[in-house]
């Protein structure tokens, strides 16, 4: 989460210099909807992660079980199965909602409107 965090903290930090850099419409209002659109972008990642993460995580852990029946792999393999899964869940995720606000240009679309 705190990677998200600092993700979305990036992305304000473009919409101020798209809004207010050199060519910018120093536009507030547009800069409140781009970062509006941040904002969710980063709650529907976080939702899609965790519905990434919870619908893989018992998979993994019982494919690592199985695989290894050692006492110490029962352990220590499901736990990195499950930082793996989780990592891997928020990346495709957040590659997910990147496609589809590029693919529909909706960031753009909604600072238009607020202008």
């Amino acid at each position: 989460m705190k990677i998200q965090i600092i993700g979305t903290i990036i992305d304000f930090i473009g919409d101020a210099n798209t809004v207010y850099g050199e060519e910018g419409s120093q536009n507030f209002t547009e800069f409140l909807a781009r970062a509006g659109v941040s904002v969710a972008k980063a709650g529907a990642t976080a939702a899609i992660g965790s519905v990434i993460a919870a619908g893989l995580i018992p998979l993994a852990t019982s494919l690592v079980a199985i695989a290894m029946g050692t006492a110490a792999s029962t352990v220590v393999l499901p736990v990195l199965g499950v930082l793996v899964v989780v990592v891997g869940g928020y990346i495709l995720a957040a590659t997910v909602v990147d496609t589809i606000d590029n693919r529909y240009n909706i960031k753009n679309s909604v600072a238009g409107w607020a202008n």
